[in-house]
């Protein structure tokens, strides 16, 4: 009755209704990651709903992000037990003590950031980053394989090429090892995508300055593996491996 009394085109109330049509499937539950940023980046937040809404194709989208944002890195808020445990791993100072709560306000990324001698692995997911993280590895993860780059325009929209998202361009300074990590899967026309995407972001990794690297994920028992899929399924070993 209300939207009858405010019938002007972008009316605050009608914009409300529409979002909350849209996501009102999200009040059923599910998991949410808040995330963490770069120095001068926003955190990339997304929700996973339990009953998740369907796509133009009939698909279930699986995971929400902020509309009309492109989505960044997804970067897990990393504890300071696991910052410790990667600092010694890799001989770097800058950890907090083991008296420390809490993580500083400078933040695990920013010292991340701050050593290129760090290597880091690049996902699909927020889940495979948190996965990695926990064994000692630095991780983050792609909201998608193609979303680690992106398209440029001429001034008519005609794409003129691509280039790395900000957040991996400053990450990839410095001759920084990254391992390029994305899923298994037993489709022929999925893996291959997944191939020729992991290639393109390596040669914008490169050409950014990093040293990369690709890692080949075998299938557990013919299904799609990714590196949480691993860990779960054989541990640690076979995930450091």
């Amino acid at each position: 009755r209300f939207a009858l009394l405010n019938p002007q085109p972008g009316h605050s109330y009608q914009a409300r209704m529409k979002l909350q049509w849209r996501y009102g499937h999200l009040d059923a539950g599910g998991w949410r990651f808040i995330g963490d940023a770069l120095p001068g980046h926003a955190p990339t937040p997304r929700w996973k709903p339990d009953e998740p809404r369907l796509d133009s194709r009939n698909r279930p989208i699986r995971y929400e992000a902020q509309p009309s944002r492109r989505p960044g890195l997804l970067l897990p808020q990393v504890p300071v037990t696991v910052w410790r445990l990667i600092a010694e791993k890799y001989g770097i100072e800058g950890a907090p003590s083991r008296s420390c709560a809490q993580v500083p306000p400078s933040g695990f990324w920013a010292w991340v950031l701050a050593n290129p001698s760090l290597p880091l692995t690049v996902c699909e997911g927020e889940k495979k980053a948190c996965a990695l993280l926990g064994q000692g590895l630095v991780a983050v993860g792609l909201a998608g394989k193609d979303l680690g780059r992106e398209i440029l325009k001429d001034k008519d929209k005609n794409p003129t090429g691509e280039r790395l998202i900000p957040e991996l361009q400053a990450l990839a300074a410095g001759g920084r090892t990254i391992t390029i990590c994305f899923d298994a899967d037993p489709k022929p026309e999925t893996a291959r995508s997944v191939r020729r995407s992991a290639m393109r972001l390596g040669h914008a990794l490169e050409l950014a300055g990093a040293d990369v690297r690709l890692a080949h994920l075998a299938l557990l028992q013919g299904q799609k593996c990714g590196p949480d899929d691993l860990l779960v399924a054989l541990g640690p070993d076979a995930l450091l491996d």
